[in-house]
């Protein structure tokens, strides 16, 4: 059996320590990726509606157009990578 000095590890080797999470800190941490992913489809859906309600009302100006297209783009670019995971 061979030792291995933590102190002094080979520089191709890596140590990491770390604490299992508990049931209440695993809880908390759902929680708030609920919260924050909740509100990030919110605010998406939000702007999504309106660029589409801006593009189609006669009454908009092209500048107001031109601002609810781009940012539809971004909003189906971020989707398509969200989902590609790239």
């Amino acid at each position: 059996m061979s030792n291995l000095d933590l102190n002094n590890l080979p520089p191709d080797l890596q140590a990491t320590l770390s604490k299992k999470e508990t049931d209440g800190e695993r809880r908390t941490r759902l929680a708030k990726d609920l919260a924050v992913f909740g509100f990030a489809l919110i605010v998406l859906f939000a702007a999504f509606i309106w660029s589409g309600w801006t593009m189609f009302a006669p009454s908009a100006s092209a500048d107001d157009k031109h601002t609810a297209q781009t940012i539809i783009i971004a909003l189906v670019s971020g989707l398509v990578g969200y989902l590609v995971k790239k």
